[in-house]
């Protein structure tokens, strides 16, 4: 064979191997645009918009409005809609990304507004009536929401800073990820809001001194195909002025196939098989102190006419009493120790299970009636207070605060 027609040979494999690896020819702007247009004609409202702008890879629509069809009250607005890397996938509209800008969604007396919505990886049927069932495929890798504000007729405006959620993961992938994060969400008026005749929390609230509430959270959590483990890394939402609540937990045995079981007819068996197989591995619950502790033990000493010192050191005195109901003697004294700490100087309290073994949550609900204290001992349960570790009768040591802590 000469050089050339070996070169040829090989040029054409190559080109053969490229376009044999590449999906379907991709769809063009102007096809992904029709498509959307047919969508959205597809609506079940009033519907209006400019037509689509196709420039480069992206297709914008932009002045969209929809009412309700037959008269109902609603209302959608969309300043702008751009789809960036569209294309047309097993019926499907996908987009690398999809932009919205200056969304309001109003009716029966309520109106969102969103000033900016990212998604990422977003899959929407064609035709809804025929879509496949949901699966991690149709999961968008990234959502994001700025400018957020919720108002109604009869309550003060609720605003949010932003809104985002992450996931990773597919129908093989051993791990699958998920992040969710709220920042900024806030009441700005508390005493509009207390003015509710059935809003006794507001009204207390504002009676602590409090002008407006502002709240984040956020939470991280993964799922483990192999392990069957689910882990809660970081369950934290965070009120400033007040204080933070967390949470962290794992549980092992949640695998496929009792998923499955779970989606079957039988609720009954796999609501068993789910006790007998779920684990716990570890759990933590934690609050932080900002304030609120301090501001509640002030309020209840000026309603009772005495220093609030006065009132810390009759709360811990009254604290042995209150334990008597708590029948295990090393616990009892543990959390008694902790709550005098925390009441004298509120910074944290926490509460952890970490035990040796992990349990199943059948071991737990039977030992708990059985014999409560050897299910403490199997949890492992210890309890702290501004840093300092009381000892349950658990693990190792007596009540009272753990030495070195």
């Amino acid at each position: 064979m000469s050089f050339q027609r070996l070169t040829a040979s090989v040029s054409f494999a190559v080109l053969a191997g490229a376009v044999l690896s590449q999906p379907a020819w991709a769809a063009t702007p102007q096809e992904v645009a029709d498509a959307l247009v047919a969508l959205l004609d597809t609506a079940d409202a009033d519907l209006t918009y400019d037509m689509p702008v196709v420039t480069g890879g992206e297709v914008t629509i932009s002045n969209i409005s929809a009412r309700a069809a037959g008269g109902d009250e609603g209302e959608a607005e969309i300043g702008r809609l751009t789809l960036v890397g569209g294309d047309l996938v097993d019926g499907n509209i996908v987009a690398d990304v999809l932009r919205m800008e200056n969304t309001r969604f109003s009716g029966e007396g309520s109106r969102v507004s969103i000033d900016a919505l990212t998604v990422n990886g977003l899959r929407i049927p064609q035709d809804p009536d025929t879509a496949a069932p949901p699966s991690m495929a149709n999961i968008p890798t990234h959502v994001e929401a700025t400018g957020i504000s919720i108002e109604t007729e009869d309550e003060p405006a609720v605003t949010m800073t932003d809104f985002t959620v992450d996931f990773s993961g597919t129908e093989t992938s051993d791990e699958v990820r998920f992040a969710m994060a709220m920042n900024g969400l806030t009441v700005s008026d508390l005493q509009d809001l207390a003015a509710l005749d059935e809003d006794d929390s507001a009204r207390y609230l504002v009676g602590l001194g409090y002008d407006q509430l502002s709240f984040n959270f956020a939470t991280e959590a993964s799922w483990t195909r192999s392990t069957g483990e689910l882990a809660i890394e970081n369950l934290t939402v965070e009120a400033p002025g007040l204080g933070s609540l967390s949470a962290s937990l794992t549980l092992g045995g949640i695998t496929e196939d009792l998923m499955n079981l779970a989606s079957g007819d039988s609720m009954e068996a796999a609501a068993f098989a789910a006790a007998s197989v779920i684990t716990l591995d570890d759990f933590e619950l934690r609050f932080e102190d900002d304030s609120i502790t301090r501001r509640i033990l002030e309020q209840v000493a000026t309603e009772r006419k005495v220093p609030v010192e006065d009132l810390v050191q009759q709360l811990v005195a009254a604290i042995p009493a209150l334990m008597l109901d708590v029948e295990n003697p090393p616990l009892r004294e543990a959390l008694g120790g902790a709550l005098a700490t925390f009441i004298q100087n509120p910074q944290s309290f926490a509460i952890r299970f970490d035990p040796p073994e992990a349990l199943p949550l059948l071991q737990l609900y039977v030992g708990g009636s059985t014999d409560p204290e050897q299910l403490l001992r199997q949890l492992g349960l210890t309890i702290s207070a501004n840093g300092t570790t009381f000892e349950t009768g658990a693990g190792p040591g007596s009540a009272g605060p753990a030495p070195g802590k």
